[in-house]
């Protein structure tokens, strides 16, 4: 069994050396989703334009995104935006927090 990993709003921050919009928002997630499937647990990126409406409309707790589309977010999106310099990047390092397995388990 894997074991639940959870990752508050600060340290995310940290270890992505991201920026918040809102600067001082809360919270914890506990997994990763895509625009369209997460919920306020979960965090999710937006990297490409044609998904930007799906943005808007994502239940997402965080979305991680670069200047450019945070500059069309922020106003159109009730999602703690992350406004990171790769965003793809900062989406696959999370990916691996969730989805590293625990050695202990198997040995």
């Amino acid at each position: 069994k894997m074991t639940e990993v959870q990752i508050n709003i600060q340290t995310l921050k940290e270890m992505l050396n991201a920026q918040t919009y809102p600067t001082a928002p809360s919270g914890t997630f506990d997994g990763i989703a895509p625009l369209n499937m997460a919920q306020k647990n979960h965090i999710s990126f937006l990297t490409n334009e044609k998904y930007k409406d799906e943005a808007c409309q994502s239940q997402a707790g965080v979305i991680l995104c670069d200047k450019n589309m945070f500059d069309f977010l922020k106003d159109r999106t009730n999602s703690i935006l992350m406004i990171c310099d790769n965003a793809y990047a900062s989406f696959a390092k999370v990916s691996q927090v969730f989805f590293l397995i625990d050695q202990e388990l198997f040995f």
